[in-house]
């Protein structure tokens, strides 16, 4: 007993890979017991294996898998026709990255297909959880999503136009907003020549809808 007594010492205080290869096999042998039997035996104790059973050179980091644009959870995930349109070429640029994947090294590869397929997988979700809305069937003369809306800062007088658009096209250097940011919040059912205010920090601006489009 005080055999096992040892090896539950090497594996909490974490002796080196090599001297613990070494320990376990003589542990085998003095108890009559397969190796696989009595680390199963450590795993139910709920001690950490990763340390003393990995093969030194063989630990990997996880790798880091690019999360996807935001949606507050138990929000719709609503997307223009064009919108879905980029997430299904999204989908087969990737599926054309993994059939043309060039890299012979294992674990180099092992890893890029890891990413790829971990950035896959979030992009199925998106797809399968879209409500696409065409803005061409929104109310011409009230703000909701899919609209390009041209208002003025009653604080500021300065102009300023974007389209509201699902999380995953948003782009400001295409003036399109996520419905879900602020500002597009804030205009959301608003009409043509009403003013709404804006809370940005301690800030109240006033923003004035100047037109609404549909295209």
């Amino acid at each position: 007993m005080s055999l096992w007594l040892a090896v539950l010492f090497c594996t909490i205080e974490g002796v080196p890979n090599r001297k613990f290869r070494i320990f376990k096999k003589k542990a085998s042998i003095i108890l009559k017991i397969p190796a696989a039997v009595y680390i199963e035996r450590l795993r139910n104790t709920g001690i950490d294996m990763s340390r003393g059973f990995v093969r030194e050179g063989d630990q990997e980091e996880p790798p880091m898998i690019p999360p996807r644009a935001a949606l507050p959870e138990g929000v719709t995930n609503y997307v223009t026709p064009n919108g879905m349109d980029q997430l299904v070429q999204e989908r087969e640029t990737l599926q054309t990255e993994i059939k043309e994947l060039t890299i012979t090294d294992e674990r180099e590869r092992r890893r890029t297909l890891a990413v790829i397929e971990g950035k896959l997988k979030l992009l199925n979700e998106r797809i399968h959880s879209a409500r696409v809305l065409d803005p061409k069937d929104q109310a011409k003369d009230e703000v909701r999503f899919g609209a390009t809306v041209s208002l003025q800062n009653k604080s500021n007088n300065t102009k300023q136009q974007f389209t509201i658009v699902g999380v995953d096209e948003a782009d400001v250097t295409k003036s399109k907003i996520a419905f879900v940011a602020p500002i597009a919040r804030a205009v959301t059912g608003a009409n043509k020549g009403e003013e709404v205010d804006f809370k940005l920090g301690n800030e109240i601006r006033v923003l004035k809808i100047l037109d609404i489009q549909y295209q």
